[in-house]
């Protein structure tokens, strides 16, 4: 039976009265991972906490990872840190296919970060939670899981930029060996032609 990960950013919530650890609860437990890395603040780590008391996870064992973000609003650090978690599962033995990113809770670089970090490595799919609201909360009982793939998404980019007519097949051609992912990038900060981002730090 394939593995499965999930990676989840988790906020403080923007409301007091909310609970904003009840929904990302369920949506693991949508997810049925058999490891979660949770990308926690220092204000938000108190809803880790819950989180992994809520689904039985002791504090020094069980399957999850806890990871503290510094900086929750630097979008470009946000990226590097998921980006980073995801090599780091990868290395662990997983394929990017095997990886599931919710970028439901937290600021909005947190989101766009964890996303474009998602894309970027090809990850299984990204998903996030939606559903009826009352003063922009979700409203309890009416959460649906959204998810998106994104291999998807460059086969749309390949299908539009090389002017074919064949969606499946550029989605077919999309899927490389995410092994191969590293013999792809560049020594610098910038988009290459077939989509790939590099960041120029230490170690790549």
């Amino acid at each position: 039976m394939m593995k499965r990960v999930l990676i989840m950013t988790v906020g403080t919530g923007t409301r007091k009265d909310v609970d904003i650890a009840k929904p990302l609860v369920k949506s693991i437990r949508n997810s049925r991972p058999d490891l979660t890395y949770l990308i926690v603040t220092e204000k938000s780590e108190v809803h880790g906490r819950r989180i992994c008391k809520e689904m039985g996870w002791p504090d020094a064992e069980g399957p999850f990872r806890m990871k503290r973000l510094e900086d929750s609003d630097n979008f470009e650090k946000v990226f590097l840190f998921v980006d980073d978690t995801i090599r780091e599962v990868i290395s662990g033995g997983f394929s990017a296919a095997d990886i599931e990113v919710d970028f439901t809770s937290g600021t909005k670089a947190m989101s766009a970060g964890a996303l474009l970090a998602a894309v970027l490595n090809r990850c299984g799919t990204a998903k996030y939670i939606a559903g009826e609201r009352r003063d922009g909360v979700v409203i309890d009982g009416t959460e649906a899981f959204h998810s998106i793939s994104p291999s998807r998404v460059f086969a749309r980019h390949e299908h539009s930029s090389c002017g074919g007519n064949d969606p499946e097949a550029a989605l077919r051609r999309s899927r490389i060996d995410p092994g191969k992912v590293e013999e792809r990038r560049t020594k610098y900060g910038k988009f290459r032609p077939d989509g790939y981002l590099d960041v120029d730090r230490p170690g790549l």
